[in-house]
């Protein structure tokens, strides 16, 4: 559901009216509800920066970081930087104003919730533990709790109403539950669920031979290039790749149903253990030049997200009162509600087919690869060796011609 106005009317006031609760209330709903649909539509959504789960090295506390971030109804969540050392295992959600992420039709709390905290006097402090929080995400629920306000005091037993307190409660919650949170008002709409591209690592093509070092001979010119595409290496663009596509897969899933990425280091592990025949050392700079191919066609899907990745009228159910920062011990993979833009700060370039073809294209590159190709049998089956102009410099890949391999 996108965003809706429930406040489209308020009171405009004269001289000596009557003035109601029902008119006041129905001011401040007016404006507070067009202040959140200003947020979400016209500003974005998500953790907009910090907010970043930072655990202890001996897991016995948890930090989360300055920031900010925008909910998917508009509730602005400024958190300051807080260490916690204990937590609350009797939290309950059950509130006068119920939350339906949290709470199901009966009013009863869906799964168990850990109120994180830091007060040593606090009836409830269990301490935190590493094994505690390996299996466990940080949210930050944006309470709404309804207080009555004591009417009599020695001046006046006037009716005093209620107050509304809005507390930002940093929450753990398990992992196994996590797909509630995150899947529970949309899965039609996997696309506004999507890690922000603005967190992928730039991974960049090591220069050849840099620091600079003598090369006397071949040997030590095929050598250098094997010193950059070690396991690590290679290791480091598997993994960066297959959370790409963990966050964009369902857009190639019809013809990649299972992650491409996967297994990438194991099948190019001759390069680095040892393994590696004479032809395939013959066309070890191909090896380099096509690693450097799939980390700037990498580099062109980021950029395009960081720059286009936006959402018109975002459904206000996704995370109407929390934000997910992630796993309490961080891994790469973890899922975070990361900030989305509206569209007023787009480039107004992204699209659901681009993303797919440059996602397709990295799986397509690696899948395709023909190294090392059989010069002699070419030979004398009467193949013509080709020369095709390209584009050197910073342009995209798109823009450069497809190599031979």
């Amino acid at each position: 559901m996108a965003q809706t106005i429930i406040n489209d009317r308020y009171p405009k006031f004269v001289a000596d009216q009557v003035l109601t609760e029902k008119s006041l209330n129905q001011m401040f709903g007016y404006l507070e509800e067009q202040q959140r649909l200003t947020r979400t539509t016209l500003i974005g959504i998500g953790i907009m920066c910090g907010m970043k789960v930072r655990p202890s090295d001996d897991g016995n506390s948890l930090t989360i970081t300055h920031g900010v971030g925008v909910t998917s109804k508009g509730y602005l969540v400024p958190f300051p930087e807080t260490t916690y050392t204990f937590y609350n295992d009797k939290f309950s959600a059950e509130q006068e104003l119920v939350y339906p992420p949290f709470v199901d039709a009966n009013g009863k709390q869906k799964f168990p919730l850990y109120l994180l905290h830091n007060n040593g006097a606090a009836e409830i402090k269990k301490p935190i533990s590493k094994s505690f929080l390996e299996d466990k995400a940080v949210v930050v629920f944006v309470e709404l709790l309804k207080v009555d306000n004591k009417n009599c005091d020695p001046d006046s037993c006037d009716d005093k109403g209620c107050t509304i307190e809005v507390t930002h409660r940093p929450l753990l919650v398990d992992l196994k539950n996590l797909g509630d949170l995150i899947y529970g008002a949309d899965k039609e709409n996997p696309f506004l669920h999507e890690a922000g591209c603005i967190e992928w690592p730039a991974l960049k093509m090591p220069r050849y031979n840099v620091p600079s070092t003598y090369i006397l001979n071949s040997e030590m010119v095929l050598k250098n290039f094997l010193k950059i595409m070690d396991r690590d290496f290679i290791l480091t663009i598997e993994k960066t790749l297959k959370a790409a596509y963990q966050s964009l897969g369902y857009y190639i899933e019809d013809e990649f149903p299972n992650n491409p990425f996967s297994g990438l280091a194991n099948n190019f592990s001759f390069l680095y253990d040892g393994s590696l025949t004479i032809q395939q050392l013959l066309f070890v700079q191909y090896y380099y030049d096509f690693f450097s191919d799939v980390l700037l066609a990498y580099e062109e899907l980021r950029q395009m997200c960081n720059d286009c990745l936006a959402i018109c009228c975002p459904n206000e159910q996704l995370f109407p009162r929390h934000l997910i920062l992630g796993n309490a011990i961080p891994v790469s993979d973890e899922f975070r509600h990361h900030w989305i833009q509206s569209p007023a700060f787009s480039c107004n370039c992204c699209s659901e087919g681009r993303i797919r073809f440059l996602l397709k294209k990295i799986a397509v590159m690696i899948q395709k690869l023909d190294l090392p190709k059989n010069i002699f049998n070419d030979r004398k089956n009467g193949a013509e060796v080709k020369i095709t102009p390209s584009s050197y410099g910073n342009l995209p890949l798109s823009d450069k011609a497809i190599p031979y391999y």
